[in-house]
């Protein structure tokens, strides 16, 4: 990456009213709050791309970059304050905020178990993700 390239996550970016519209989605959504100049994003980025595999179908997965202004009143109303940050949302409701570094089977762990806690159906198949079969 030369030194104007800015880097973003993988996940598809959402700003502003974008950010409201997946809280209410009935597919759990995962918004990765992120900046370009925080390195610690990239490592959580690389995590995020093996779980948006794992749990295609799941879960949706999306990144907000905290410095761009549009976002800034979404991010002020869920007291993001500290990167990165991870929101796990369904029908509205925040079942989970993450905040700091996780490896993968830790914060596979923390997402299903935020999502298992929802009254939602039985998670069908999500054992698989444990057994390490796609």
């Amino acid at each position: 990456m030369s030194r104007h390239e800015v880097w973003q996550p993988e996940a598809p970016s959402l700003v502003g009213q974008e950010l409201v519209e997946a809280e209410q989605g009935t597919t759990p959504s995962v918004i990765h709050c992120w900046a370009d100049w925080n390195q610690t994003d990239r490592d959580a980025d690389a995590v995020i791309r093996s779980l948006r595999t794992r749990m295609s179908g799941w879960v949706n997965f999306y990144s907000c970059n905290v410095d761009m202004p549009d976002n800034s009143a979404w991010l002020a109303g869920h007291q993001c304050v500290s990167i990165p940050c991870f929101y796990v949302f369904r029908k509205g409701k925040m079942l989970k905020r993450i905040v700091g570094q996780r490896n993968e089977i830790t914060l596979a762990r923390d997402l299903l178990d935020a999502i298992a806690q929802d009254a939602h159906p039985r998670p069908r198949g999500w054992f698989r993700y444990f057994r390490g079969t796609p």
